[in-house]
């Protein structure tokens, strides 16, 4: 029994700590707070974050140098 809920427990801390859930869980967060009318800036400030950083961590040059130490291990 134990084993199942960390097995779970695991995999959904694994699932919102992805990059893509985590940008897409602020680029969410940025709708609906433009929907708001208190927040709109923050809204658009979360979407602007979102977009900006999933753009970049996509782009090859940025991903390689993330992803180069690791390999060299």
């Amino acid at each position: 029994m134990n084993i199942t809920v960390f097995f779970l427990v695991k995999k959904i801390i694994g699932l919102v700590i992805s990059p893509l859930t985590l940008f897409g869980l602020l680029f969410l967060c940025g709708f609906f707070f433009c929907r708001s009318k208190s927040r709109q800036n923050t809204g658009r400030s979360l979407i602007a974050f979102a977009a900006f950083a999933l753009l970049a961590l996509s782009c090859q040059p940025v991903a390689d140098r993330l992803i180069g130490p690791l390999e060299r291990k």
